[in-house]
């Protein structure tokens, strides 16, 4: 009786350290580190679940149009795949319009999926606010009804899980939290990838009327700010990843903060020309912070969500250990 019960006491904790699923986020429209990537998934968990981009939704020359279409790899082991849409596309697309916009987007989902694995779920992901919410809501309503055979999911902002009265809960199967970008485009002197207390105020709301999956930002980045003369503002842009090894023995830049550098010879840097003055700060987000983040998401996932890890293209590179998530 002694081994039996022994085995079942190990079967029973190894069932409660699986009972979270695992996944990643595959954001690129390229695979060109493919197998490097998938051998980092597979250190992650028997079972880690793949997302990945399908393509983008942007407005341009006055009407919605496809951009950013992946070229996806065969046999790839899909649980999900995402279509971002910007937010002009919503803004300016008229009520009456949005079943046509539903079928150019299912069309394409269906073209993608041809000779390939099918996504089991398909994630939307788009920002909505008080001006958009009626038409994106409608969007999956539409989207449901086109693709019965899928799940539909939506991207939640922490904001958006923080305050479900005033933003709405969208009418999906499920949703995506995503648990980073705790900072403002509008406050660059603030960190704008993550900020463990900001995370913390925003999750004080805990139940939140739909099942959540959550993705937690095993990346870095690089923000890059440039003062401009109206108001003293400043334009800002975002590069992946932070490159801060090359900014350390760069000699364009000069180190003016741990994390911060300055330009101090006009250059191209990562397909952006800067000029002096520009600056580049580098986020991160620590060990320690992602373990306590990784916690919290397998709370709010529950037993039956997955918890994804985004970016897995730098995870993979070795910036992010694998046991630091297991």
């Amino acid at each position: 009786m002694v081994p039996i019960f022994r085995f079942l006491i190990l079967s029973f904790f190894l069932y409660s350290c699986n009972e979270n699923n695992i996944g990643v986020i595959h954001w690129s429209t390229s695979f060109h580190n493919l197998s490097k990537e998938i051998r980092y998934s597979d250190s992650l968990s028997d079972r880690t679940a793949w997302m990945v981009r399908y393509f983008d939704v942007t407005w341009k020359n006055n009407q919605a149009n496809p951009t950013a279409i992946a070229s996806l790899p065969k046999n790839l082991p899909l649980q999900s795949a995402a279509v971002f849409i910007q937010r002009q596309v919503l803004e300016k697309t008229p009520r009456s319009q949005i079943p046509q916009l539903s079928n150019q987007i299912v069309s394409l989902i269906q073209q993608m999926e041809i000779g390939h694995q099918k996504a089991k779920e398909i994630l939307i992901d788009f920002d909505w606010g008080k001006s958009t919410k009626e038409n994106y809501f409608e969007l999956i309503q539409q989207l449901k009804e086109k693709l019965p055979h899928k799940n539909i999911s939506a991207t939640v902002r922490l904001s958006q899980f923080a305050n479900p009265r005033m933003y709405g809960v969208p009418p999906t199967d499920r949703g995506l939290l995503m648990m980073y970008q705790t900072g403002s485009l509008n406050q660059p002197e603030k960190p704008l990838l993550w900020e463990k207390s900001e995370v913390q105020q925003y999750l004080k709301q805990s139940n939140y009327p739909i099942s959540l999956d959550v993705a937690i930002p095993a990346f870095s980045w690089s923000i890059i700010q440039r003062k401009v003369t109206i108001k003293n503002k400043k334009n800002i842009s975002i590069v992946f990843p932070s490159y801060l090894q090359e900014l350390q023995t760069n000699k364009h830049f000069k180190q003016i903060e741990p994390n911060v550098f300055l330009c101090i010879q006009p250059h191209f840097f990562h397909g952006f020309f800067l000029l002096t003055d520009d600056r580049v700060k580098c986020e991160k987000v620590s060990e320690n912070d992602l373990k306590w983040a990784m916690e919290e998401a397998k709370s709010i996932a529950k037993k039956d969500g997955i918890v994804y890890l985004y970016l897995i293209e730098e995870a993979s590179n070795g910036h992010y250990p694998a046991d630091w998530f297991r």
